[in-house]
């Protein structure tokens, strides 16, 4: 059962882990989505890992430690499948079904960095965009 699903922009994921850590058990939400970790394949999984109070943690690495990148902590008894996981320069994308519920859902994290500018940026991705949400739609 999902009963409560957080999203925050942490700006550097590292820097709070402690942070959630005190809040996580306190608010004890089923999904927490977090954008903009700056989580890289070279950070050791022991400062993001929150095994130990419950969660397992679904990334979208960035290629900075300086902007991007995207988790999903998700309660450790849901089952979940990685619908999309991509990434570029400037957007992050990471979306799940959660399977082990009557109804169907599907949690997404999206980050796009701000040093894109937005013309250029609904103009790149419009049509990726566009098959993002079509793939998603058959897939439901």
């Amino acid at each position: 059962m999902i009963n409560d699903i957080v999203i925050m922009n942490v700006a550097g994921l590292i820097s709070k882990e402690s942070t959630l850590r005190t809040v996580l058990p306190r608010l004890n939400p089923t999904v927490l989505a977090v954008t903009e970790t700056h989580l890289t394949v070279k950070h050791d999984e022991k400062l993001y890992n929150l095994s130990d109070i419950g969660y397992c943690d679904i990334n979208v690495f960035s290629h900075s430690n300086r902007t991007g990148g995207v988790t999903i902590y998700l309660k450790k008894q849901l089952h979940y499948e990685i619908i999309m996981d991509e990434a570029d320069k400037s957007m992050w994308c990471l979306i799940i079904k959660i399977k082990n519920l009557n109804k169907k859902i599907m949690m997404g994290a999206f980050y796009r960095s701000p040093i894109v500018r937005r013309k250029e940026y609904r103009v790149k991705n419009w049509a990726s965009g566009c098959n993002y949400w079509t793939n998603i739609k058959k897939i439901m």
